[in-house]
């Protein structure tokens, strides 16, 4: 029997560029379920680059992108909650995997079909740092009670770590399977240079990764390693005030000959970087299972981040990482200066950080987890 599945979530406008760790996993697992014969694998996502409503198909993957509403405000989430609601209800899948407790996650719920849903970030800590206050009061409680409501409902659930159900499954009733998150295969194949003190953040540059702390951290290291380099893959907006802040970091801290802004990277520009970094750097207040760390392991290349939410169940302090404390700029130099000083190259955190990501973030190996847990729950009476 051949199932169709459909995953919905924020899905990439192009396989070579993505944005975000949501847009990286439904990538990679949408092709690898594809893959296999026994699935008809639809993804349904939003047009988020006001391209209008488009369909692409490859084999046993199909991507939909519906348009997004021209609606402002909370009428925006409604009508594209209903848009998503209605291009599900017309494929009638056998199961539906909703990726995010938000809008996709609800229209799931509106089908009345079998779904399971996989939480990506705990949204209301991240509502919890915006800049204006205002929109804090207003949107945290939303967000939260959205939030709730999405995993509530769920018959099933799929906990990318451990961290998911400390926040967001207190008293949930449903059926919990614990799957992390995959790896595009080629992240385990690339040549590992490690140039000597080449630091490289990758995400985005927004306040809850708190990029400001890490450019204090890295202005402290480059006094005892002076040919450290700090490499930022993500896109920067010049006109968001958080962006202009960051390059006021820079400056002021004096380090701008040593601090490259790369901008939104390829695929292949990304694994370039990945192959010379030393060291992969993450200073966020807010995580779950960063797709950083899980890239830099398969890569294998040692980690330093923040003890943010889930980081601290994927790096293994001293074997694999270091972990500091949040916002602390001081520890977490201390941090990457003992890792390059240790090791110049970090060499052996490396080795065992790729030995770890083998057998736990393979595409391979999480899709034959994801198919296991379909098949559990499409058996159920």
């Amino acid at each position: 029997m051949v199932y169709k599945v459909a995953l919905v979530g924020d899905y990439p406008e192009s396989p070579e560029c993505v944005v975000g760790g949501v847009e990286a996993v439904l990538l990679y697992l949408s092709r690898a379920l594809s893959q296999l014969d026994r699935f008809e694998i639809h993804v349904v996502t939003l047009d988020r680059w006001k391209r209008g409503g488009r369909q692409m198909s490859d084999g046993n993957l199909n991507v939909h992108y519906l348009k997004s509403s021209p609606l402002r405000t909370r009428l925006a989430g409604v009508d594209n909650t209903r848009r998503l609601a209605n291009q599900l209800h017309a494929l009638r899948p056998n199961l539906i995997h909703a990726h995010a407790a938000n809008k996709y996650a609800i229209a799931a719920s509106r089908t009345g079909l079998q779904w399971v849903l996989t939480p990506h970030g705990i949204r209301y800590q991240e509502a919890e740092l915006h800049p204006d206050l205002l929109s804090r009061l207003y949107t945290k409680p939303l967000v939260r009670r959205e939030e709730r409501r999405a995993v509530a409902s769920a018959p099933n659930l799929i906990s990318i770590n451990p961290y998911v159900e400390e926040c967001l499954c207190e008293n949930y009733a449903g059926t919990i399977f614990r799957i992390e998150n995959p790896v595009a295969e080629q992240f385990f194949s690339l040549e590992q240079r490690n140039e000597p003190c080449r630091l490289l953040y990758v995400g985005r540059i927004i306040p809850v990764k708190d990029i400001i702390t890490l450019i204090k951290a890295f202005a402290i290291v480059k006094r005892e390693h002076p040919t450290a380099t700090l490499y930022i893959a993500g896109q920067p907006n010049f006109h968001d005030p958080y962006t202009l802040e960051v390059q006021k970091q820079i400056h002021s801290d004096g380090v701008g000959d040593s601090v490259t802004l790369l901008g939104q990277l390829d695929e292949v520009e990304l694994h370039t970087q990945f192959e010379r970094a030393s060291l992969v750097v993450l200073s966020s207040i807010v995580e779950t299972a960063p797709m950083a760390i899980a890239e830099a392991m398969a890569t294998g290349t040692a980690v330093v981040a923040t003890d943010a939410g889930g980081s601290g169940h994927m790096i293994q302090e001293g074997r694999t990482g270091y972990l500091a404390e949040v916002g602390n700029h001081r520890a977490f130099a201390h941090c990457v200066a003992k890792a390059l000083s240790t090791d110049p190259r970090a060499l052996m955190m490396g080795m065992a950080a790729r030995d770890n990501a083998l057998t736990r973030f393979r595409e391979s190996t999480i899709a034959k987890k994801t198919v296991e847990a379909y098949e559990a729950i499409l058996c159920k009476p």
